[in-house]
C-alpha cells in the first residue's frame, strides 16, 4: 500500500485517487445532465484539506471557468455564521438565551399569534433569542393571509423612495405582523435569523457586515467573504440559474416574500439569514474552524464548548414533529435528523444516509451545502447555483462517492 505527505497528511494514495475518480463522476454528472454549468467541492479529514475540485463553468455561456475565485450566494449558509455571532456575543455574557427579545428590540413585546380562524389574539409567551436560534419564534417566510407578502410591498416601496430599510429597521416592522404559531410550540423555517442579524447589531452596535468581518473573516482570512457585491473584487459571481421545461434559465430570485428582500447590491439591509457572498475556499475555511472546535491556526472564534452546543439537539418532540414535517419545513433532511442552533444533526439512521450519527451541517437554495462528520473526523463544502428542487437529489450521490473512499 503507497502512501503520501499530502497537504500535510498522511494521505493513501490509492484511496486518494478513488475519491477524485467518484467525487468527479458524481460532479460532472449533475453537468452534463443539463441542471448547473459547473460546480466545486473541498473535503478534509483530521483538521487538514484533504481535496478540492472545481468542474464546468460559472455560467451558461462558458466564458469563465469555475475557480477558487468564483463567488457564490449562500444563501442559507449564512444563518451559520450568524448562529457563530450570536454566540460569540453570549460568551460575552451579552445577553441570556431565554432573554426576552424586547430587552434588545421593544417592538417584540407586545406580539400576536394568529389563530387557525384567522382571529389575532396575545401571545401567551415571549419570543427569546433562544426560540430564534431554535426557528420555533413563529415567524415563517409567509404566510397564507398575505401580510408577509404586504410588509415585502412595503419593504420595496421604501427601497424604491430612498428610504431604505435598514437591518434593525427589518426587524422592528417585523414586529407589527403575527406570529404563525405561540413561540416554543413549533419549528418553522422562516425570518428568525434575519432578526438575530439585527441583534447582532443592537448588542454590538456594530453593523452585521462590520462585525462579522471583524470578529469571524478576518481572523480567519476569509478575505472573499461579505454582505455585498464589491465591484473591485478579484472574484468573480457564479451565475444563478434554474430549470424550465428541462433547460437551464437565468435565476432571478426566489418567490418567497421574506426571501425576496435580500439583494446583494443593497448596502443597508444586512440578511442574517440568507445574505452572504463567499468564496468555496472562503466557507471552507469556516466550516475547517467548527470541525476543529472553534478554533484554527492559533485563532479562536468560539469556545470548542458553544461549538458542541451549537450541534447539540435542541427541539422538544413536538417541535421536532414539526421540523420533519416537509409541510412545515422545505429544509426537512429526514425524520432522522433533528435541529441545533442553525445546523441539521443526525440522531438515527435513515435510508440512503452514509453519514454518520452526529453529523452536522446545513445547506443554501442555490445549491451550497456543508457537513461535519465527528466520527470519522471529515468535513465538507459543495457549490453550485440552481434554485431548482432537481440538483437536491446530487447530494446523497456526491456524499456515497466521498464515504465511498474516506476510511
Amino acid at each position: 500500500m503507497r502512501w503520501q505527505k499530502k497537504m500535510g497528511v498522511l494521505v493513501n494514495m490509492r484511496k486518494d485517487k478513488e475519491l477524485d475518480q467518484l467525487a468527479t463522476v458524481a460532479m460532472q454528472k449533475i453537468i452534463d445532465d443539463g441542471i448547473v454549468p459547473g460546480n466545486a467541492l473541498m473535503i478534509g479529514q483530521n483538521g487538514k484539506k484533504i481535496y478540492e475540485k472545481y468542474l464546468g463553468y460559472e455560467n451558461i455561456e462558458k466564458s469563465r471557468p469555475i475557480s477558487e475565485n468564483t463567488l457564490y450566494r449562500m444563501y442559507s449558509l449564512t444563518k451559520v455564521v450568524t448562529v457563530v455571532a450570536v454566540l460569540q456575543l453570549w460568551e460575552q455574557n451579552g445577553f441570556a438565551m431565554d432573554d426576552p427579545l424586547s430587552k434588545y428590540i421593544p417592538e417584540y413585546s407586545k406580539m400576536r399569534v394568529v389563530e387557525k380562524s384567522g382571529e389575532l389574539r396575545p401571545a401567551a409567551v415571549d419570543m427569546t433569542v433562544r426560540h430564534l436560534l431554535t426557528m420555533t419564534s413563529g415567524l415563517g417566510y409567509d404566510d397564507p393571509a398575505g401580510r408577509y407578502r404586504d410588509f415585502a410591498d412595503s419593504f420595496h416601496a421604501a427601497r424604491k423612495n430612498g428610504t431604505s430599510w435598514d437591518t434593525v429597521r427589518v426587524a422592528r416592522e417585523m414586529a407589527k405582523l403575527p406570529l404563525l404559531f405561540e413561540p416554543g410550540t413549533r419549528f418553522c423555517y422562516g425570518f428568525s435569523y434575519d432578526v438575530l442579524g439585527a441583534l447582532v447589531e443592537v448588542i454590538s452596535g456594530q453593523t452585521l457586515a462590520t462585525y462579522c468581518k471583524n470578529h469571524i473573516f478576518a481572523p480567519l482570512r476569509m478575505q472573499d467573504s461579505s454582505f455585498s457585491l464589491d465591484t473591485k473584487s478579484h472574484c468573480s459571481l457564479a451565475g444563478g440559474y434554474c430549470l424550465e421545461n428541462g433547460k437551464l434559465m437565468e435565476y432571478h430570485g426566489i418567490d418567497v416574500p421574506l426571501v425576496e428582500l435580500m439583494r446583494f447590491d443593497n448596502p443597508k439591509y444586512l440578511s442574517g439569514g440568507a445574505g452572504l457572498l463567499s468564496t468555496l475556499k472562503d466557507y471552507f475555511t469556516f466550516t475547517q474552524m467548527l470541525a476543529c472546535g472553534g478554533s484554527l491556526n492559533g485563532v479562536q472564534i468560539l469556545k470548542e464548548s458553544t461549538v458542541k452546543m451549537m450541534h447539540t439537539p435542541q427541539l422538544s418532540a413536538e417541535q421536532r414533529n414539526s421540523y420533519n414535517d416537509p409541510a412545515e419545513d422545505p429544509c426537512s433532511f429526514g425524520k432522522a435528523y433533528t435541529y441545533g442552533y442553525g445546523v441539521r444533526v443526525l440522531t438515527g439512521t435513515q435510508p440512503n444516509c452514509v453519514a454518520s450519527i452526529g453529523e452536522w451541517g446545513w445547506s443554501g437554495a442555490l445549491g451550497t451545502w456543508m457537513a461535519i462528520d465527528p466520527a470519522k473526523n471529515l468535513f465538507f463544502v459543495y457549490a453550485h447555483q440552481n434554485m431548482s428542487p432537481e440538483h437536491s437529489s446530487f447530494v446523497p450521490d456526491l456524499m456515497r462517492a466521498i464515504y465511498a473512499s474516506i476510511a
